[in-house]
């Protein structure tokens, strides 16, 4: 289901704001890179990328800096796509997902003002997977190969240490003669 936009009016509601804090301390607590509004249970378009340094989930991505995005719009993306493990706080799966490697994110910002920001690389995969929540869309719905779909403790035994990707195994629901 897609969520509903925050009006201006609405955006300066006591309220909101209060809600603002505390998603933003929501996803710090869970130790998230990210987290959409629906997530709590509020249909409304509001994420929060949380990629401060030092990030104890992240060691090795690059840093940026807590981003409270209202009604975020993805535009321009490169038509190049890297695939990279993704991860949600909403359930213990990960997947390996293709996004494009770098946009454009149009959004307000918690005071209603008009930004733009022209991202790449793990940045940008964060920002268009909390974005995707806003319109229904979870990182299963994205996953290309879905044998890669496994449980956290699954992927840090067979994955977690290793810095390249698997490759593509085949469906592993299908018998050799429908392959």
């Amino acid at each position: 289901m897609k969520s509903k936009p925050v009006s201006k009016d609405e955006l300066q509601r006591n309220y909101v704001q209060r809600f603002l804090d505390d998603l933003v301390d929501t996803c710090i607590a869970a130790n998230g890179a990210g987290i959409a509004a629906p997530q709590v249970g509020i249909n409304r378009q509001i994420i929060i990328v949380n990629l401060e340094k030092p990030n104890s989930r992240y060691p090795d991505r690059e840093g940026y800096p807590t981003t409270i995005a209202i009604n975020p719009v993805v535009k321009h993306m490169s038509k190049n796509l890297s695939s990279d493990w993704e991860g949600d706080l909403s359930f213990g799966l990960r997947g390996l997902v293709p996004r494009p490697e770098s946009c454009e994110i149009h959004f307000w910002d918690r005071q209603g003002r008009d930004r733009k920001i022209k991202l790449s690389g793990f940045v940008a995969r964060v920002f268009q997977h909390e974005i995707d929540h806003l319109h229904g869309i979870l990182l299963i719905d994205r996953v290309k190969h879905k044998e890669t779909i496994c449980e956290v403790s699954e992927w840090q035994k067979y994955w977690g240490d290793r810095k390249s990707l698997p490759e593509p195994i085949g469906d592993p629901y299908k018998f050799p003669e429908e392959l």
